[in-house]
């Protein structure tokens, strides 16, 4: 009678530690499922957020560069269409003001004011002005996506300067914006007609713009040439040849 409850209790014994284990082994389960559904999705969130930027980023570089082609007399009109995903699209009349200054002599005179091109979502910003493309956060952060056609070498300095008007509406917010992109006007500001393209002194330009860091990280690379020898807003160039053209180029949103 004892060794048959014995045998009894081993028995139960063993069916405690099964269950046991199976219960340990559900938990260890559950808590993997649980830490993987949050952490995972949180990733994938950022994963998805991420690629909705550098999507936007992508299509907004398609239509700096239809800009660039109608202002390089490429093309007299361009279309460019672009899902907003939310964002907003519109034109910035508050700068980047950029000036050329050619033996004493500045360019354009009164009238300096090139105007942006933005497009803004979930706190980032992308800004064209100019023929330059640049990604801005709300931390501050900016990094140069494309660079403005401002170049600097011993053989000549060129600046095409491009600015941007909103004919209609100005800025568009939903679906999908189709910008008709034409140009109003072109003038070569430097030499005037008639004139030699010969400088003789140093060439400066003064960017006065938002993203002052990004726009110093491109001027000053080795692709544009450029020197800033005191820091600031002012941009200088060493040499003999110098042509500066005004672009006006209008954008028509059509949503």
């Amino acid at each position: 009678m004892i060794g048959r409850l014995g045998v009894g209790l081993g028995g139960d014994d063993r069916g405690v530690s099964d269950i046991v284990s199976f219960v340990l082994v559900f938990s260890l389960m559950i808590v993997s499922i649980a830490t993987v559904t949050t952490v995972g999705i949180g990733a994938l969130e950022d994963f998805r957020d991420g690629e909705q930027l550098n999507s936007a980023e992508r299509v907004f570089a398609t239509t700096g560069a239809s800009i660039d082609e109608v202002a390089a007399a490429g093309s007299p009109h361009r279309t460019s269409d672009v899902n907003l995903r939310g964002g907003t699209l519109f034109v910035r009349t508050t700068g980047p003001s950029i000036t050329v200054t050619v033996g004493g002599n500045t360019y354009p005179s009164g009238y300096d004011r090139t105007n942006a091109l933005v497009y803004r979502l979930d706190g980032t910003s992308f800004v064209y002005a100019s023929g330059a493309l640049i990604r801005s956060s709300s931390d501050g952060g900016a990094v140069v996506v494309d660079s403005p056609r401002f170049t600097c070498s011993p053989d000549g300095a060129v600046v095409s300067l491009v600015h941007v008007e909103a004919i209609g509406p100005s800025s568009v917010g939903s679906g999908t914006a189709r910008i008709d992109v034409r140009r109003n006007s072109s003038e070569l500001l430097f030499p005037a007609s008639g004139g030699s393209p010969s400088g003789g002194t140093p060439v400066e330009l003064e960017v006065d713009a938002t993203n002052a860091a990004a726009w110093n990280q491109t001027l000053t690379s080795p692709a544009l040439g450029w020197s800033n020898p005191d820091g600031d807003d002012v941009y200088e160039c060493s040499t003999d040849r110098v042509f500066v053209r005004r672009t006006n180029v209008t954008l028509d949103f059509v949503s």
